[in-house]
C-alpha cells in the first residue's frame, strides 16, 4: 500500500483561477476550477497514513480523478511517498525533505538522507578547494570527487563513479557524476577547465564552502550530463553541457544533450 504525505515546506495560495505552489518546489500555476477546489482538499488530506483509495473517501472524489491529481502533484514535487517512519524533527531531516522537493523528486527526505549516508566519498587530488571535504566512510559503492584528472580517470576506467572539481575563470566548475559506461570520461569532463587552485585565492574559502554544501545534493539526485558552474563574483549559476572530445580513446558514453531541464539547469542569482 503506497501512502502519501505533503512536502516538508510547500507553500499554496490561490490566485484568482489559479493554484500556486512554492516554498520548497520550484513555483507553479496550477489553473482551473479542480486546481482551486479538489488539489487543496487533497491537500489537506495528506496525512502519510492515507492510500489513494484513502484520500478518494476522504474528499469525496472518484479514486481514478484522485490518482490523476496524485501524478501531478509528484511530478512538481509537491507530495513525497511516505516513508515506514515519519521525518524526524532534526534540521538534516528538514533539509532533505526540502531538497526532494527542490528537485521534484519524488522519494522522500528520509530516502534521500539515506542513500547519502550510504555513499562513501573518497578525495582525489590535492588543492586549497576540495582539502575541505573529508572522507566519508559507508558501505556502498564511494564516489570519488576531487581535481585530479588522472587519478579520477583511472577509477572511472575500474567502473567507480567520479566527480571532478575544477576551475574556469572565476567559476567554480562541479562534476557531473561520470561512471564508465553511462557517462564522459573524466579527461572529456575537465577539457577546457583547471585546477580550482587556479581560482583567485580571495575566492578560495567561498568555493570550499559551496563545494561542501553542494555535495549532499549531488550524491542525493541522479548523475546527469551537464557540469555545474558557480559564478564567484556575481552569483550566479548556469549548468553547462559537456561533450566529448575528438579523438577520445576512453569509452565515453553519449554525448550530453544541448540544454538541461533540470531545476539546477536553470539560471538563478545565489
Amino acid at each position: 500500500m503506497t501512502r502519501f504525505r505533503r512536502r516538508l515546506g510547500l507553500r499554496t495560495a490561490i490566485r484568482d483561477d489559479a493554484f500556486l505552489l512554492g516554498g520548497a518546489v520550484p513555483p507553479v500555476l496550477l489553473r482551473g476550477k479542480a486546481a482551486t477546489t479538489a488539489v487543496p482538499m487533497l491537500l489537506g488530506a495528506l496525512d502519510g497514513v492515507r492510500d489513494t483509495a484513502g484520500l478518494a473517501s476522504a474528499i469525496g472524489r472518484p479514486e481514478r480523478q484522485v490518482d490523476a491529481m496524485l501524478s501531478l502533484l509528484r511530478r512538481h514535487g509537491a507530495v513525497e511517498i511516505a516513508g515506514h517512519a515519519a521525518e524526524s524533527g532534526s534540521p538534516e531531516a528538514a533539509f532533505f525533505a526540502l531538497a526532494a522537493g527542490y528537485l521534484a523528486d519524488p522519494r522522500s527526505g528520509d530516502a534521500l538522507r539515506a542513500r547519502v549516508s550510504r555513499t562513501p566519498v573518497e578525495i582525489v587530488g590535492t588543492d586549497p578547494v576540495t582539502a575541505v571535504l573529508t572522507p566519508r566512510r559507508a558501505e556502498g559503492a564511494p564516489l570519488y570527487a576531487g581535481s585530479d584528472v588522472e587519478g579520477l580517470t583511472e577509477r572511472w576506467r575500474a567502473g567507480a563513479a567520479v566527480l571532478p572539481v575544477r576551475s574556469a575563470g572565476n567559476e567554480l566548475v562541479i562534476g557531473p557524476v561520470s561512471r564508465a559506461g553511462s557517462g564522459l570520461c573524466p579527461r572529456c569532463l575537465a577539457a577546457g577547465t583547471a585546477e580550482p587552485g587556479a581560482l583567485p585565492q580571495a575566492h578560495h574559502a567561498l568555493a570550499a564552502a559551496l563545494l561542501a554544501a553542494r555535495l549532499p545534493m549531488l550524491l542525493a539526485r541522479d548523475p546527469g550530463p551537464d557540469a555545474l558552474h558557480l559564478d564567484l563574483e556575481s552569483g550566479r549559476t548556469r549548468s553547462v553541457p559537456r561533450r566529448r572530445r575528438p579523438g577520445c580513446a576512453d569509452p565515453c558514453g553519449p554525448a550530453a544533450r544541448n540544454a538541461s531541464t533540470s531545476p539546477l539547469g536553470q539560471e538563478k542569482t545565489a
